[in-house]
């Protein structure tokens, strides 16, 4: 990650319970282009190339009421230093960070 990524927001993702409709929605309303990634992924790509993506919004995520939703990644320096620091603030982490074969630390 630059430096100019840094407090700026990164990757969009969209959960959702129907992937493959997003991904024809958003080629027709936006001319985004869907890519098939890995474990069900879809990335979506516009003229300057990967933006964002979708996949299914989990059956856990369902039955505990959450509907189909965007999510935003911010650019940090240290991912693990700013879990900490989250931690330290008394906010609660939902999904622990993980490395992305790829892509990055989330």
């Amino acid at each position: 990650m630059t430096d100019s990524n840094i407090g700026g927001f990164v990757w969009y993702d969209l959960l959702t319970s129907d992937p493959d409709g997003a991904a024809s929605y958003y080629a027709h309303v936006i001319g985004w282009n869907a890519q098939s990634w890995e474990n069900g992924y879809t990335m979506f790509a516009s003229e300057q190339g990967p933006i964002s993506g979708t996949t299914r919004l989990t059956d856990e995520a369902r039955e505990m009421g959450a509907p189909p939703h965007w999510t935003s990644n911010v650019g940090v320096a240290d991912v693990d230093a700013t879990v900490a620091q989250v931690e330290k603030l008394g906010g609660r982490i939902i999904a622990a960070a993980t490395d992305y074969p790829k892509v990055g630390r989330l």
